[in-house]
């Protein structure tokens, strides 16, 4: 059973030093960015990507990958964030996604079940929840799930 801990990833920190390219950044993949109104908006691309969006942060959800990719943004421009990628309790991580569940979708927020699978075909489940006007991506644990790996470049190590 897993523990009831709710990860929360801002971008507002680390928005100066990311740089990866998990994914391709595509034109219009946020809510409109200075309209107060704007609300998550969810959008699937095919049978295999998801992209759930808010005017602060896209997180795109693909079958195969090996977690969520994160798109962020930086006054008009569109930036490739880091990947949140799901681990069991021994660290042994996910090797690629293998379905996910709109379980929410509403202007408020949008709530995203994924199902990834690792190298010895251990099951592990991830809900991924956004909010409208947050640049906050809350990640809950599913079954199988204990820790959360942040994958990004950086130029920078501290």
């Amino acid at each position: 059973m897993p523990r009831a801990t709710r990860i929360l990833a801002s971008f507002f920190v680390l928005q100066s030093s990311l740089f990866c390219a998990p994914c391709q950044a595509a034109e219009n993949v946020f809510s409109d960015a200075g309209s107060e109104a704007s609300g998550v908006r969810l959008t699937r691309t095919s049978s295999d990507e998801a992209r759930i969006s808010n005017n602060y942060v896209t997180l795109v959800i693909r079958k195969g990958a090996p977690g969520a990719a994160c798109l962020y943004r930086l006054g008009e421009q569109t930036n490739n964030g880091p990947v949140l990628r799901p681990a069991a309790g021994d660290g042994e991580k996910a090797k690629a996604i293998t379905a996910f569940r709109i379980i929410e979708n509403n202007p408020d927020k949008a709530l995203v079940e994924v199902d990834s699978v690792t190298t010895s075909d251990r099951n592990i489940t991830t809900r991924y929840l956004l909010r409208k006007n947050s640049p906050i991506i809350e990640v809950q644990p599913g079954e199988g799930m204990e820790r959360l790996l942040v994958e990004s470049m950086s130029r920078y190590a501290v």
